[in-house]
Order: structure tokens, then C-alpha cells, then sequence
């Protein structure tokens, strides 16, 4: 769905800038009854901030989700390298999914958790790319 919000006097002289075609924001707000009728519900717009900053600020861990199959030695180096490319705060956890053929068949998909022990991302620049060039993986972000 979609809503119209309205920004007036101070309310738009401080927020404008974010206001331009092809911006990504976040807004914080609350749902009020008007200044003349409190029956009537509006939306007040308490902040906006670029999604951006808001990834970079709030986002503390990045989980992927990664089939073995999926592992190479190219992907391994090119993530490696997505790493180091674009450090930050954000905790990178790994969930890789493969079947176990030594166990019996109703338990034969396993996941394995690793953890990223020394490197951190940032999450913008980081799921950007993922999202951009590496369509296979999944991911959850925590705040």
C-alpha cells in the first residue's frame, strides 16, 4: 500500500533535502488526531533519515543463508574480498545447507553455523552487492 504524508512550514524547511526522486528513506512517525479535530486521524512525521545511515547505524548482524553446492574456492575468495572492501559494524553469521548422505533419510538436511569471528561489514555497501551480484544468497539483517 502506499499513504500521501504532507510536510508543512518548519516541518519541510528541515526535511526537503531528503525529499528528491529516487531517494531511499525511513520514517519515524506517529498517528495523532488532528490540531482542530481529534477525530480525525493524520500522521505526524516525527524524523526522516536517508535508509542508508539508517542500515549503517541499526543494522548489527547480517545472516547469510548459502547451499554448499554453492560454496567454490572462486566464491570463497570473492566474498572474502567483499569483506575486507567494505568494512563496518555489522556481524556477519553463515547458515550453509547440505545433505548428510551417511545419515538416515529423514535427517539428511543439515545446517552448519559459522561465524565470522574478526570481520565486520558494513551493511549497505555489503547487501547492496550480495543483492546486486550474488542472487543465490539469502540474508536476514538484525537490528
Amino acid at each position: 500500500g502506499s499513504i500521501k504524508l504532507m510536510l508543512f512550514s518548519e516541518d519541510y524547511l528541515k526535511n526537503k533535502h531528503f525529499l528528491e526522486k529516487g531517494q531511499f528513506i525511513m520514517i519515524w512517525g506517529k498517528v495523532q488526531g488532528r490540531f482542530y479535530d481529534q477525530t480525525q486521524l493524520e500522521v505526524k512525521i516525527n524524523k526522516i533519515s536517508l535508509l542508508s545511515e539508517v542500515m549503517q547505524n541499526m543494522v548489527r548482524n547480517i545472516s547469510l543463508f548459502l547451499n554448499l553446492d554453492d560454496i567454490t574456492p572462486d566464491f570463497t575468495s570473492e566474498l572474502n574480498q567483499l569483506v575486507e572492501a567494505h568494512p563496518g559494524k555489522a556481524h556477519l553469521d553463515f547458515y550453509v545447507r547440505f545433505t548428510d548422505q551417511n545419515s538416515d533419510p529423514e535427517n539428511r538436511e543439515k545446517v552448519l553455523q559459522l561465524s565470522s569471528r574478526s570481520k565486520n561489514v558494513n551493511p549497505d555497501k555489503f547487501l547492496k552487492t550480495i543483492q546486486q551480484d550474488y542472487s543465490f544468497i539469502k540474508f536476514k539483517v538484525k537490528s
